[in-house]
């Protein structure tokens, strides 16, 4: 009984002891604790804070109600030619010659292209030789009526052979007046194998050469009319119902800003983008070129709609 006594005690003591050793390492931490804040709050008072801001000025602004503001938009269009044509022969035939290269100037009335005449030729040249025995017929026919009046009036002619002598001078002459359409005809042909500049222009495409069949119509050179160029947009149809012949707007392409006025706007929206067309001519002068894009910048007045 005694040995157990002791162990128990042992133990008990064993278990005084931890408790001990705990509060005061417990102490130890606490009083540690509070040392660093002490430090820190010494140390924290010796540093200075930033300076205050300083004060702020707010201005005030009064609000007017517009009735209408402005809204600046942009549409890109194309430079353009005031005429810009085809030029084909309205005949059919083989080019023998063509007067004029892409990038010539041309004058309103230059032959630029002709065609093979020589069948034309050789049919005036016929029909001007059948004209020919047309009129000597119709002078024997006419001396023939003459000399048929005069026996007549002697008695040794009828009224039936003066008619006859007459009718027959009248036909010739109707076969003279025939043959010299057809001749007409001919020359009207002779002068649609030559194809004309139809204003001054320069030639922007050649299509056919020397030696090329020509079908009737088909485009053989396209000329551009000697003219300033005028820039070609389509804009919103709200928008267009607050343009004015004349306006004035800014075009912006790769070599600069032209400035440009308002000459025509079409009555009719485009069929494929439902817009107007509307075309400025740009100022004298500036640097642009058939073809050229830019930028225009338009400006719209647009009501306010609330109160």
């Amino acid at each position: 009984m005694k040995p157990q006594k002791d162990s128990l005690v042992r133990r008990s003591l064993r278990a005084v002891f931890r408790s001990t050793v705990t509060g005061i390492v417990a102490v130890g931490a606490i009083a540690a604790a509070v040392t660093g804040s002490s430090v820190l709050a010494s140390r924290n008072s010796e540093v200075e804070g930033p300076a205050p801001a300083p004060a702020t000025s707010v201005r005030t602004m009064s609000l007017e109600f517009q009735r209408h503001y402005t809204v600046e938009r942009r549409f890109t269009g194309e430079f353009e030619a005031a005429q810009e044509t085809a030029l084909a022969f309205e005949l059919s035939g083989t080019v023998i010659e063509v007067r004029a290269d892409e990038g010539d100037w041309v004058s309103a009335g230059d032959v630029v292209a002709r065609l093979d005449n020589r069948i034309l030729l050789q049919e005036r040249a016929r029909l001007v030789a059948s004209r020919t025995a047309l009129e000597a017929d119709a002078e024997l026919a006419r001396r023939t009526n003459e000399r048929q009046q005069e026996l007549k009036e002697r008695g040794f002619a009828t009224a039936q052979r003066v008619d006859d002598t007459s009718l027959a001078l009248v036909r010739i002459e109707a076969a003279i007046a025939e043959t010299s359409a057809a001749i007409a005809s001919v020359d009207v042909q002779l002068s649609k194998s030559e194809l004309r500049a139809p204003f001054d222009g320069r030639v922007a495409t050649r299509f056919t050469d020397e030696g090329a069949v020509s079908a009737a119509g088909a485009p053989l050179l396209s000329l551009l009319e000697d003219a300033a160029l005028r820039f070609r947009v389509g804009v919103a149809p709200d928008l267009a119902k607050t343009l004015n012949l004349g306006d004035q707007a800014l075009i912006t392409t790769a070599d600069g800003v032209v400035e440009a006025s308002l000459t025509q706007l079409s009555p009719q929206l485009d069929e494929l983008t439902r817009a107007k067309t509307a075309y400025f001519t740009p100022v004298d002068g500036f640097p642009v070129s058939a073809g050229q894009t830019g930028e225009i910048i338009l400006a719209s007045r647009l009501e306010t709609t609330f109160d």
